[in-house]
């Protein structure tokens, strides 16, 4: 669930909480803009096909951006992460089917 969605739930449950300086003074910046998610296929030449949940944050300015990637659940990626992890340079020797 995007922090934005949890955010505006905690804000339901208890609308006191915005009384509190910390939170109520990072909820008026509000300094982040639209986050963006996508599905990212990538084809790694060794393991194969690696599907990725992308989450994209982007300030105001829109001079920066975090991009965060997690493998979609239900699909083999994960998996094929660790393999290449424990693998390292000999995975450049090998080739895995889809």
């Amino acid at each position: 669930m995007p922090l934005e969605s949890r955010l505006e739930e905690l804000v339901e449950a208890d609308p006191g909480i915005l009384g509190k300086p910390l939170l109520a003074a990072l909820w008026r910046l509000h300094s982040v803009a639209v986050m963006r998610s996508r599905r990212k296929p990538i084809r790694h030449p060794e393991v194969g096909l690696l599907e990725f949940d992308c989450q994209r944050l982007v300030d105001e300015e829109r001079t920066q951006i975090l991009a965060l990637f997690s493998p979609v659940p239900g699909t083999p990626t994960a998996g094929r992460l660790a393999l290449l992890a424990s693998l390292g340079p000999l995975a450049a020797q090998h080739s895995f089917p889809e």
